[in-house]
C-alpha cells in the first residue's frame, strides 16, 4: 500500500512541476501542447512524435501516467525541465518566441532537429550545459549510449558547412565552421534560405 502511495506521490510531483512552468506544457521540441512523454536524458517534456524520435537516438523516454518514477528520475527532471533545456540547447533563445516548426508533425524534420540539438549539439551554450548536464550525477542513466549523447562533440560535413532548422522562424540556415587557429572557432554565418520541406 505504501508503495503505491509512493508512486502517487512522485507522479503528483511530475504533474505539479510539469504545470508550474508555462515551457513544460509543451513539448521541447516541437511546441506541440500537452506533452505525455519525458526524455529522460535531459530532463524535458516531449510529445509522443519526439520521444519516438528520442528513442531512435537511444534517449530514454518514460510515459507520464503509465510509467514508474525512481525519486532519482523525479529529482532530475525537476531539477532540468523544459526552460533549462531551451537555455542549454537553443544558445540562450528567447523562449517566449520559440513557435512550433513548420509541419512538426514531419518525422525527417524533427529527427534533423533533434539531432542537430542535442547529438551534434550546434546551439549548445557549453558553460550552462557543462553547469545543468556534464555533472548532473544522474545515476539513472545507466545506458553507455546515453552518455555518450552527452559527450559527443559538433560534427560537420566534409565542406564544414552546417544545416539546421531553427524553431523560431521556421528558416533553415546555413552555417560555417571557421577552423582557422588565430581566431575564435565560433560559427559564421553565410547564408540564409527558405527551408524546403521532405515530403
Amino acid at each position: 500500500m505504501s508503495c503505491i502511495l509512493d508512486e502517487t506521490k512522485l507522479l503528483e510531483r511530475l504533474r505539479s512541476f510539469q504545470k508550474s512552468c508555462i515551457e513544460n506544457r509543451r513539448c521541447a521540441n516541437c511546441n506541440e501542447i500537452g506533452p505525455n512523454y519525458v526524455c529522460i536524458d535531459f530532463g524535458t517534456f516531449v510529445c509522443s512524435i519526439c520521444s519516438g524520435i528520442h528513442r531512435e537516438f537511444n534517449h530514454k523516454v518514460k510515459g507520464i501516467s503509465l510509467s514508474k518514477w525512481t525519486l532519482d528520475e523525479i529529482k532530475f527532471i525537476c531539477n532540468h525541465g523544459n526552460k533549462k533545456d531551451y537555455l542549454t540547447f537553443l544558445e540562450n533563445g528567447n523562449i517566449t518566441s520559440l513557435k512550433p516548426p513548420p509541419n512538426s508533425n514531419n518525422h525527417l524534420v524533427l529527427k534533423e532537429f533533434i539531432k542537430n540539438k542535442y547529438i551534434d549539439r550546434i546551439w549548445v551554450n557549453q558553460s550552462l550545459y557543462n553547469l545543468y548536464y556534464n555533472n548532473n550525477n544522474n545515476d539513472n542513466n545507466n545506458n553507455t549510449s546515453n552518455q555518450n549523447s552527452f559527450t559527443k562533440k559538433p560534427t560537420s560535413n566534409s565542406n564544414n558547412n552546417h544545416h539546421f532548422f531553427h524553431p523560431n522562424d521556421g528558416i533553415q540556415y546555413k552555417y560555417k565552421q571557421n577552423n582557422n587557429p588565430n581566431q575564435n572557432n565560433k560559427k559564421d554565418f553565410i547564408d540564409r534560405n527558405p527551408f524546403s520541406f521532405i515530403n
